[in-house]
């Protein structure tokens, strides 16, 4: 017996969640950051300073990060299981150059979201159900012409 098709994964924005702020000089922050929920410390930490979006897709957690800085700019997009483990990242940044995210939206009805990234790269992301073949990711990005 054949089983039913599942629903289409649906991404909604939420406000659930921030990132602890560091002291000191910049140079000298760790590469993580550790993950709040309503204030609270989570035990997470995540790549990244700076929070910039976040959505729940079904019991996941897809996170938009930045490392807060304007001239080698990364755009990491993090998502996170049940558990709040990292399950797949995409990074959007390569060396001496700045991938700043400058809009996101919910696309195709809620299941992608496009990205605008230094005000002129559009990339699609869509978040999989299960991996594709046994060791793809959860993470489909593919860029926009």
């Amino acid at each position: 017996m054949q089983q039913p098709p599942e629903p289409p994964v649906v991404i909604v924005p939420i406000e659930d969640f921030s990132l602890a702020q560091h002291a000191g000089d910049y140079r000298d922050w760790p590469r993580t950051t550790p993950l709040l929920r309503g204030g609270a410390p989570t035990g997470v930490e995540v790549p990244g300073y700076c929070l910039l979006r976040q959505y729940a897709v079904g019991e996941r957690t897809l996170l938009i990060t930045d490392w807060d800085c304007p001239y080698e700019e990364a755009t990491e997009v993090l998502l996170l299981d049940a558990q709040l483990r990292v399950v797949a990242r995409k990074q959007f940044g390569v060396p001496y150059a700045s991938f700043w995210l400058t809009d996101a939206a919910i696309a195709d009805g809620g299941r992608a979201l496009e990205l605008v990234l230094c005000e002129r790269e559009r990339w699609r992301v869509e978040v999989l159900e299960r991996r594709p073949w046994l060791l793809g990711s959860l993470l489909q990005a593919r860029r926009e012409p």
